[in-house]
């Protein structure tokens, strides 16, 4: 039955090439969760390498079932993946590979980048957080010295992947001819550091930038097992004496107060900058949920939009 429900969905949108593959890769059935994962999605191919005595990154390389080798240049345009952990990123970037877009990893088990390049993802959103205290800013709000710092973590992290062999790789292998993504990645705290990533592309001129913010109903992740922001980042986004702050012994109530605070920022602050960066940016939310709808137009249309 599911099978047949996501053929006609995929039907629907004109999709048809990749439906065999996502019937069996995207569990359409069950709720999406960034649960840790030991078992490698079998549609990547892991490989690490070394740079400096230290390992550079792990790549998940797409091994796509007919590799195309003729292929139009790459769009510049970059698609970040983002929202609270535990809404359900990593299925989004099962629905995305096969939807032929080119996508990378370091972790096999959660498919995020790492962002080492940068130091990792906590140090600079800990950088730029301690300035802010929220996600709706402007890089004119942040301290010289601030912006100048975050802004080189994201762009050594930001050219080495554009440079990379296995981005241009993929984007050699894409099958989805017709997306403009020319390359993709998933890390769920970068909601955080949107500003951060447009005022390197306008400096760099990386072209467009592209935010899909994942959304999950804020009860599962209040009661979600996975519980790393609120221990990375609540007590700098509310520190000790702000109101309300609650204290360490009630996490459920800091998941989501920061789940809360975080997606609402991070809206806000599209809202208000959406006429300033209309050329350069596009902003789109999916609720996690209408993918496991029992819904079929539901399911259809959040399928047919990230399509």
């Amino acid at each position: 039955m599911r099978t047949e429900t996501v053929a006609r969905i995929l039907l629907a949108v004109g999709l048809t090439s990749t439906i065999t593959s996502i019937v069996i890769f995207f569990h359409i059935g069950s709720p999406a969760t960034d649960k840790d994962n030991e078992n490698q999605p079998s549609f990547f191919r892991r490989s690490v390498s070394s740079a400096g005595g230290r390992p550079r990154v792990a790549q998940l390389a797409y091994v796509g079932e007919d590799a195309i080798t003729d292929y139009e240049s790459p769009s510049s345009t970059t698609l970040i993946v983002g929202g609270t952990d535990g809404s359900g990123t990593r299925s989004v970037v099962h629905l995305l590979d096969k939807l032929g877009v080119p996508i990378t990893a370091d972790n096999a088990g959660t498919l995020d980048t790492n962002g080492h390049e940068m130091g990792g993802w906590p140090s600079t959103v800990r950088l730029v957080m301690d300035a802010t205290r929220t996600a709706d800013y402007q890089v004119s709000d942040l301290p010289k010295a601030v912006l100048e710092d975050a802004v080189s973590r994201v762009h050594r992290y930001w050219s080495s992947w554009r440079s990379s062999p296995e981005v241009r790789d993929l984007t050699k292998a894409r099958t989805n001819k017709k997306s403009d993504v020319g390359w993709a990645f998933k890390a769920p705290v970068s909601m955080l550091l949107l500003p951060i990533f447009l005022e390197v592309a306008q400096r760099n001129n990386y072209g467009k930038v592209k935010f899909l913010h994942v959304v999950r109903d804020g009860r599962d992740i209040a009661y979600s097992g996975n519980q790393s922001p609120v221990k990375k980042f609540y007590n700098v986004s509310f520190p000790v004496g702000s109101e309300p702050h609650f204290a360490s012994a009630d996490s459920s109530l800091r998941a989501i107060h920061l789940w809360s605070m975080w997606n609402t920022q991070v809206r806000d602050w599209e809202q208000n900058s959406a006429v300033v960066f209309s050329e350069h940016f596009d902003y789109f939310i999916l609720h996690i949920e209408d993918l496991v709808s029992l819904k079929l137009e539901t399911r259809r249309a959040a399928i047919s939009s990230v399509a």
